[in-house]
């Protein structure tokens, strides 16, 4: 496999990890500030909890990336 297309894959999986951690956190701050309005969530503790775990989960996911699977430098040749 290429570097080019190395890093390409590490970018597609940090921008989903990325994007579903803004989706759980998000979710939070609606839970926190609007739960008078979400009448289907009985227990808004353990919803608030369930966000929470992936959370973590999404930002473990992204220290991993970052730790194991570095991008490599792409070098182009202007020669050819």
């Amino acid at each position: 496999m290429s570097k080019s297309m190395r890093n390409e894959m590490i970018d597609a999986v940090r921008k989903n990890c990325e994007g579903n951690l803004q989706l759980h956190k998000t979710n939070i701050e609606i839970y926190l500030n609007k739960s008078v309005g979400i009448g289907e969530h009985s227990d808004i503790i353990q919803t608030i909890i369930k966000e929470l775990e992936q959370v973590a989960k999404y930002e473990e996911l992204l220290q991993t990336l970052d730790k194991h699977f570095k991008k490599e430098q792409v070098y182009i040749d202007e020669n050819k």
